[in-house]
C-alpha cells in the first residue's frame, strides 16, 4: 500500500467510525419509528455493491421467471389487505415477497450482464416513444420528492412503486420476447377470473366477505376493519362483492382489463375447446361486473368491445381485399357507435348502466367537484407536491377527505404536468404501436402470437378510460406488465419482418425498416450469446 493510500484510510477511517457512531445512536432513538429512514444508507450499500459487482455471461433469469409468476398469482388471487404487519415495518404480503426480490434479481442482472443490458435496450427501442415517455414519468416521481409535505412516507411509495411498475415493465419487456410466453401468461390471468367468480357469486348470497369473521390478527392490517365492511350501495341498498379485491370498483376493473383478451381467444381461438371456455368466462367476468355493481366495469367491457370489433374488422378489410364482411362493420362502425352512444342517453336501462341513475348521483357530482378542487393546486405548484400528496392538496377541511376518484388528477397532483402527460404520452403510444403494428406487420407476421397485439391495446387503452373514474393502483401492475408485453410483442414482429424482407447481401434494406436498429442490435446479441445457458 503507497503512502498517499495509507494516508487516505488514515484521514478516513475516523470520519466512517464517527459516521457509524452516530447513525447507531439516532436509530437507536428513534426505532422503529423513523426505520425507514435509517435503512436509507444501507440501501445505498446495496445499490453501491450492486454496481460493483464483476460481469458475467449471464443473468438469473429463471429465478426472475418463477418469481414474476408467483406475483402475477398473488396480485390476482391474495388480498392486497392480508399482509403481516410488524412495527415500523412495511407490510409483508405475498406480492411483495416476490416483487421485492424480483426488483433485486433485475438490477443484479442489469449490473453483471452485457448480455442482458444489451436485449433490453433491443426491446424497448422498438417502442422510442413508450421508453423515453416512461423514463421521464420515472424520473418525475422522484424530482417531486423535495415538495412533499412528508417526503419519507413520499420516498417509501416511490420505492413501493418501482417495483410495481418499473420492475414490471422491464422484466415483462424481456419475458415477452421469448415466444409463447404471451399465450401462456394471458390464459394464465384469464383462469384467474374463475375462482374471482366462485368467491364474488358466494360472497354475493352471503352479503358478506366469506373471510370477514375469520382474519387472523397477524395479518390483520391497519384500518382492515373498513375494508373487510359488507359494501352496500346507499340509494337502493344492493350488496356490492368484492371477491379478492379491496373495493368493488377493483373488483370490476379486474375483469374490464382482461375481457378484450378473452374476446380474442373466444374469436380466434385456436381450438374449440379453447373458444368454449372462453365465453363461458366471458359470461363469468359479466356475472362479476353485476355482482360488484360498478359502472366501470360495465363501461370497460363496452369499450373493449367496441374497440376490438373495429380494429378486427379493419385488419380483415385489409388482408380480405374482396370479402364483404369486414367493409360492412366498418363503413356501418360510425352509425353504430352513433347509436349506442345515443341509447346510454335515452334508453333508461343503458343510460343507468353507463352514466348512472338517481343513485348515482352524488356519486358523478363528487367527481367534477374534484375536478374543479384540483385546478388551483395545480396552478400554484405545476411540477407536483410528490407522491401521496394528492389528497392533502385538494382543499378538502381537515377530516373530510376520502379518496380521489379521478386518477388523473392524482397523477397532477403528484408528480404534476409533466408527469401527467408522460404518463398518458407512454400509454397511448403503446396503444398505437400495437394497432399500427397489428395492421401493417400482423397480417403478415409467422409470429403465431402477433394477433395479441389488438387485445393488448385494447387493454391498455380501457385501462386509462378506467382510471379517468377510479384511481386506485392496486392492479397498476398489470397495466405495466400488458405494456410490457405490447413492447416485447411490437419488436418481435418488426425483427422477424425486417430480417424476412432484407436481400442477403446488403444491410441497407434492413436499416430502412421501423425496427432496424432493434433488430440488428438484438440478432447480435442473441447470436454472440446463443450457446449461453441461463441459471
Amino acid at each position: 500500500m503507497t503512502w498517499s493510500r495509507r494516508l487516505l484510510w488514515l484521514a478516513f477511517a475516523p470520519v466512517l467510525f464517527s459516521f457509524c457512531f452516530v447513525y447507531g445512536f439516532f436509530f437507536a432513538l428513534t426505532a422503529p419509528y423513523l426505520i425507514v429512514q435509517c435503512a436509507l444508507p444501507i440501501l445505498v450499500l446495496i445499490l453501491l455493491s450492486i454496481w460493483a459487482l464483476p460481469d458475467e455471461r449471464v443473468a438469473p433469469t429463471r429465478l426472475m421467471q418463477a418469481l414474476f409468476a408467483g406475483y402475477l398469482i398473488s396480485l390476482c388471487l391474495w388480498p392486497i389487505y392480508l399482509a403481516v404487519s410488524l412495527p415500523g415495518l412495511p407490510w409483508l404480503s405475498p406480492q411483495r415477497l416476490f416483487g421485492v426480490p424480483l426488483g433485486f434479481c433485475l438490477l443484479v442482472s442489469l449490473s453483471i450482464s452485457r448480455r442482458f443490458r444489451r436485449q433490453i435496450g433491443a426491446i424497448l427501442s422498438a417502442t422510442p416513444i413508450v421508453w423515453k415517455a416512461f423514463a421521464i414519468f420515472t424520473v418525475m416521481q422522484f424530482i417531486t420528492l423535495p415538495f412533499s409535505g412528508g417526503i419519507a412516507a413520499s420516498l417509501n411509495r416511490v420505492l413501493i412503486q418501482q417495483i410495481n411498475w418499473t420492475t414490471m415493465f422491464i422484466f415483462s419487456a424481456y419475458l415477452f420476447s421469448k415466444p409463447g410466453r404471451i399465450t401462456r401468461y394471458t390464459g394464465l390471468l384469464c383462469a384467474a377470473i374463475v375462482p374471482a367468480f366462485v368467491v364474488g357469486s358466494l360472497e354475493y348470497q352471503n352479503q358478506a366477505l366469506l373471510w370477514a369473521e375469520h382474519v387472523p390478527s397477524f395479518l390483520a392490517v391497519e384500518n382492515i376493519e373498513q375494508v373487510i365492511k359488507s359494501d352496500f350501495r346507499t340509494a337502493t341498498g344492493e350488496y356490492r362483492a368484492k371477491a379478492m379485491f379491496s373495493t368493488p370498483l377493483g373488483f370490476a376493473e379486474f375483469i374490464a382489463i382482461l375481457s378484450p383478451i378473452l374476446f380474442y381467444y373466444v374469436h380466434l381461438g385456436r381450438k374449440i375447446s379453447t373458444k368454449i371456455a372462453a365465453a363461458a368466462i366471458v359470461v363469468m367476468g359479466y356475472a362479476c361486473i353485476e355482482y360488484s355493481g360498478s359502472r366501470l366495469g360495465l363501461v370497460g367491457m363496452g369499450w373493449s368491445f367496441l374497440l376490438y370489433v373495429f380494429m378486427q374488422a379493419f385488419i380483415r378489410w385489409r388482408r380480405l381485399r374482396h370479402d364483404l364482411i369486414a367493409p360492412a362493420i366498418f363503413y356501418s362502425y360510425p352509425a353504430f357507435f352513433l347509436a349506442v352512444l345515443g341509447a346510454s342517453f335515452t334508453v333508461s336501462s343503458v343510460h343507468n348502466a353507463v352514466w348512472g341513475g338517481g343513485e348515482h348521483a352524488a356519486s358523478n357530482q363528487a367527481r367534477m367537484n374534484q375536478i374543479s378542487m384540483a385546478i388551483p393546486s395545480v396552478l400554484k405548484n405545476p411540477i407536483g407536491y410528490g407522491a401521496g400528496e394528492s389528497g392533502p392538496q385538494m382543499g378538502y377541511a381537515p377530516g373530510q377527505f376520502v379518496t380521489i376518484d379521478n386518477y388523473l388528477i392524482n397523477l397532477v397532483l403528484d408528480y404534476g404536468v409533466i408527469g401527467l402527460a408522460a404518463y398518458l404520452t407512454m400509454f397511448i403510444a403503446a396503444s398505437s404501436y400495437a394497432f399500427r403494428t397489428a395492421v401493417f406487420y400482423g397480417p403478415n407476421s409467422r409470429d403465431l402470437e402477433a394477433g395479441f397485439l389488438i387485445p393488448l391495446g385494447v387493454a391498455v387503452s380501457a385501462f386509462i378510460v378506467i382510471k379517468v373514474v377510479f384511481s386506485q393502483q392496486d392492479l397498476d401492475p398489470l397495466l405495466f406488465v400488458a405494456t410490457g408485453m405490447v413492447v416485447a410483442l411490437v419488436e418481435r414482429v418488426r425483427r422477424a419482418q425486417a430480417i424476412e424482407t432484407a436481400p442477403a447481401h446488403t444491410s441497407t434494406a434492413v436499416t430502412s425498416r421501423p425496427a432496424s436498429r432493434s433488430a440488428e442490435v438484438y440478432a447480435r446479441v442473441i447470436q454472440r450469446g446463443s450457446n449461453d445457458k441461463p441459471h
